[in-house]
């Protein structure tokens, strides 16, 4: 099965994201993947767990359960940043149906916080993926679960669309554009760096290195007019001069983020990754 998938997002936090940094919403569980076959959604009671307060009137405090053939997904979300708890509850061969309650069963597995923090997005059993709370590098992450052994098989940062998910019963495939932070950076380093980067990502050798110094003057460029128009001051005197600072501050040594075209592929608990030719673009790290 082959499917398209709505956009996995990226937020734009700081106008100093890369310009591939987009806003769309998270891969959406009623049009993606697996389709839950009843959505039930619970107010959150007052608890010590879960304080309700000013900051968390009654009434905001939202359980959403999702049932599939094989588990329900839970998540409490209390309208701040971030799931307050993400969790699943097997589906046993005779299909019962778990109850979505705010007290935890004795076999849901609640994700530690730890080990990843967002929101709930969709599944492909046994399969569930999760969005982060935030972008980061101008990608958003997110990470992939298998629900039947409880272990996260996945953790990466995509750019813009996953373009498909393909799924054979036991295993699966992504396509996605990937944002990647090197531990150097392509202005300040030149080959040597995008020799390591290549070597990190098993780019093919040879390959041009891509065009960095736009995305560096751009993001820097922008940075220096927010900088100014944050103190209220338009002018080009202070225009110039920020630009200065940033240039004091070493802004080309930030580390590159290289964004570029993968596969991945699950199977189990394990996942690898492959780049598949296509556009390569370069931008500083945050």
């Amino acid at each position: 099965m082959l499917m398209k998938l709505p956009v996995l997002t990226l937020a734009l936090a700081l106008l100093c994201l890369p310009a591939y940094a987009s806003e769309e919403a998270l891969i959406e569980p009623e049009t993606a993947l697996d389709k839950p076959s009843n959505v039930e959604h619970v107010e959150v009671k007052p608890s010590a767990e879960f304080p309700i307060d000013a900051e968390n009137p009654p009434g905001q405090g939202d359980i959403a359960c999702s049932y599939y053939q094989h588990v329900m997904v839970k998540q409490i979300d209390l309208g701040e940043k971030g799931a307050a708890q993400l969790s699943w509850i097997p589906i046993d061969a005779k299909g019962k149906k778990p109850t979505c309650a705010q007290q935890n069963a004795s076999n849901e597995y609640v994700v530690p916080s730890d080990m990843w923090t967002g929101y709930y997005e969709s599944a492909e059993w046994p399969y569930l993926f999760f969005g982060a709370d935030d972008g980061s590098n101008g990608g958003m992450g997110f990470a992939v679960f298998n629900a039947a052994d409880k272990k996260k098989v996945l953790e990466d940062t995509a750019v813009g669309s996953v373009e498909s998910v393909s799924h054979d019963g036991t295993s699966a495939k992504l396509k996605y554009k990937r944002a990647w932070k090197a531990s150097c950076s392509v202005m300040t380093e030149g080959d040597a760096c995008w020799g390591k980067i290549q070597q990190a990502l098993k780019l093919p050798a040879g390959g041009n290195i891509p065009n960095c110094a736009d995305e560096y003057v751009k993001q820097k460029t922008d940075m220096a007019h927010m900088r100014c128009q944050s103190n209220g001051n338009d002018s080009q005197t202070c225009f110039e001069n920020e630009m200065k600072n940033l240039d004091a501050q070493k802004w080309n040594e930030s580390p590159s983020v290289i964004a570029y075209t993968v596969e991945v592929s699950l199977k189990g608990g394990e996942s690898s990754v492959k780049p598949t030719g296509g556009d390569i673009s370069c931008a500083p790290s945050e």
